[in-house]
């Protein structure tokens, strides 16, 4: 009978939990984009102006409603993007962040994104690109790098046969 009851209580109390990747190239703003993810949802934040960069990764953890959303905010160096595939497995979802104020390297960060989903273990993976840094001056627009990174093209037939995850 407390085995019945102990699991009762547990299923009523137990919470999903969800886990996606935040990638992009260094500077992009991954971990500034998870910090204010953070402060949005009531939890302790840094603020922008101390973020050092990420060597590594940083880990983000959220509840939304009975939802535990876990970020790995990933190191974008070069260096470090080798073991990005080691995350894949794991994850229901990948944010790739763009800095649209550097123009300098949107050719590299399309590399790197086509890299990414092209990788076969994120295959039916849910990917939200987003572009960063509209609020300077010298950014680029979102329909300007929605061209430049040619999603209609590249992302076309994914964005139409979206599935949401399976419960784990």
């Amino acid at each position: 009978m407390f085995s019945l009851l102990c699991g009762l209580w547990q299923w009523l109390h137990q919470k999903e939990e969800r886990r996606m990747v935040l990638l992009g190239v260094d500077n992009a703003g991954k971990t500034t984009t998870l910090e204010q993810l953070k402060a949005l949802f009531g939890l302790k934040a840094m603020p922008p102006e101390r973020i050092p960069p990420t060597i590594g990764f940083n880990i983000g953890r959220i509840q939304i409603d009975k939802v535990i959303a876990v970020f790995w905010d990933l190191g974008g160096h070069a260096s470090f993007r080798s073991v990005w595939h080691n995350y894949y497995p794991e994850v229901q979802g990948v944010m790739f962040v763009v800095d649209s104020a550097d123009a300098s390297r949107l050719e590299e960060a399309k590399r790197t994104l086509l890299e990414v989903v092209g990788h076969e273990q994120l295959k039916g993976v849910p990917l939200l690109c987003l572009a960063n840094k509209q609020d300077k001056p010298e950014a680029i627009s979102v329909q300007e790098l929605s061209r430049f990174f040619e999603f209609e093209q590249v992302f076309g037939d994914r964005c139409n046969s979206f599935q949401p995850p399976k419960a784990t």
